[in-house]
């Protein structure tokens, strides 16, 4: 983890658990990132490692009847979010960070209007009146590339496309000009064509405004015209952290190289792996949570198995001596 006083955001060590009546269940296990500010990341993982509940935690929306944190800290321009309160985080949230969330039509009032809940973070965080509130919201709305935007103001949710729900859900997400956009998924359900549109569009926005994105994915296709840092997530931990680059021409993580093997072969990058034709799924099963034993959580589906990762479970540690690439496996002491 790159650690310093320059970084937007930092994530030490940081563990959510599941409450339950016998034995709590650890879903979150000591992540550990930082992001600098204007820096684009991706955290990319299967469904149910972790990914979406980690994007949520650094906007503190998860459930504290049923979470708790269990160790660390989130670190917003230094400043502990755990520890805020709600009326404190309901001034940051939407103001300084945002996210879109994974299904626009259900993360949409169906009964407002695309104007009204834009006008609503305006008024809320920037201030703003009736008259002036309106003007920005068309402006964000052609700025997100929504045509005849001054009509569609005046639509519900149900009206648009699931496209431009998706622009319409990142409209108001940029509305304050946030210096963080965390983006759940932001590209399910969509054609591919959409997808492109909107993944430019977010990578145009992110350099004209200059604020940090965190993009969740499931999708490392998609990763590589977005993000310069990748976190790979499985069963809760952070396995590899690397530079894009790097990440695509030298996976070091087993876990990693199955997740590229298995995806159509890019040009983009030149991984040793890229004169093979054939696509290799990751053989099994995610493990749930609760059934986890000692060791790595890939053991059972790895490859390249020994002894020691049935017993003990690797650190993420620094490769070649340096922060700038870690992983967690036993293949790289």
């Amino acid at each position: 983890m790159l650690n310093g006083p320059d970084n937007l955001l930092e994530l030490r060590d940081f563990s959510l658990t599941l409450k339950r009546k016998k034995t709590p269940l650890p879903l979150l296990k000591g992540l550990s990132f930082s992001l600098r500010p204007g820096e684009s990341m991706a955290i990319v993982g299967e469904s149910g490692c972790g990914k979406t509940l980690t994007a949520r935690s650094i906007m503190k929306l998860y459930d504290e009847r049923s979470f708790e944190v269990s160790g660390g800290q989130i670190l917003f321009k230094g400043r502990d979010i755990l520890g805020l309160s709600e009326a404190e985080l309901r001034g940051l949230r939407g103001k300084q960070m945002a996210m879109i969330f994974q299904e626009p039509m259900t993360a949409l009032n169906p009964v407002f209007t695309i104007g009204d809940q834009i006008e609503e973070a305006l008024s809320l965080h920037l201030d703003m009146g009736k008259k002036e509130s309106l003007m920005r919201a068309v402006e964000l709305l052609e700025q997100v590339g929504i045509p005849e935007a001054e009509y569609r103001i005046h639509s519900y949710p149900h009206e648009l496309s699931g496209g431009m729900r998706q622009r319409a859900m990142i409209a108001m997400a940029i509305s304050c000009n946030p210096t963080l956009l965390i983006a759940d998924e932001p590209t399910t359900a969509l054609d591919v064509t959409v997808q492109a549109q909107i993944m430019e569009l977010l990578e145009r926005l992110r350099e004209e405004i200059g604020m940090a994105l965190i993009l969740v994915t499931h999708d490392l296709g998609i990763v590589w015209s977005v993000a310069e840092r990748v976190i790979i997530m499985y069963a809760g931990y952070i396995v590899e952290n690397s530079p894009v680059n790097d990440l695509f021409k030298d996976p070091l993580h087993p876990y990693t190289q199955g997740l590229l093997r298995s995806i159509p072969q890019q040009d983009v990058y030149k991984w040793k792996d890229k004169g093979r034709r054939r696509l290799d799924p990751i053989p099994g099963n995610v493990p749930a949570m609760d059934q986890l034993g000692p060791g790595c959580p890939f053991r059972p589906r790895c490859p390249k198995e020994m002894k020691v990762c049935k017993e003990i479970l690797p650190p993420l540690t620094g490769v070649n001596g340096s922060d700038l690439r870690e992983v967690r496996c036993h293949l790289y002491p």
